[in-house]
């Protein structure tokens, strides 16, 4: 509190003041005391929100194996929960900056008739492989008479199943 506004305090309640006179010093007592608190918390803070901040940045995703269900879930935890004891199960592992899957069953989406989903733990990140398809075609080249001028052949990519049809004319000879 300034001098001025002090002695201009201590004046007023000198004097028999009005009702308007009593009612500005209970507002002028009011806003130093508030002024007196801002001052106060602005120099030096309770220092909650930088905790909460820096609490939020120490939180990573790790892939936790759950034994009983026989999958792999996304827990987040901070970095004392990691090294104290997720790290030390034998599954558990961080995920990767990608943080797309931890295990293939998180990479299903690409699954197809001829392609698998594979998860790459060390990126988080999902990619399609060629899976085959056992006893049946991928693509026209798979089919048995794909090369053979008799035959019109091309592979049915929703069924997996080759569709030909023996041309006939100069074959039949």
């Amino acid at each position: 509190m300034d001098n001025e506004r002090f002695a201009g305090l201590v004046r007023a309640m000198g004097s028999s003041p009005t009702r308007r006179g009593a009612l500005g010093i209970v507002a002028g007592l009011a806003g130093l005391s508030l002024g007196e608190v801002a001052a106060r918390k602005k120099g030096r803070g309770n220092g909650k929100s930088k905790r909460r901040s820096q609490a939020a940045a120490d939180k990573i995703a790790v892939c936790h194996y759950d034994a009983d269900a026989d999958t792999f879930g996304v827990i987040t935890v901070n970095s004392k929960g990691w090294r104290n004891g997720h790290s030390k199960h034998e599954q558990d592992f961080l995920q990767g900056d990608g943080g797309e899957c931890c295990d293939d069953s998180g990479c299903s989406h690409l699954d197809g008739l001829c392609h698998a989903g594979v998860c790459d733990r060390a990126t988080g990140t999902c990619s399609q492989v060629d899976a085959g398809n056992e006893g049946g075609c991928c693509i026209d080249s798979d089919c048995p008479h794909f090369n053979d001028p008799c035959y019109s052949s091309f592979c049915d990519q929703t069924t997996g199943a080759c569709s030909e049809e023996f041309l006939g004319g100069s074959c039949l000879s």
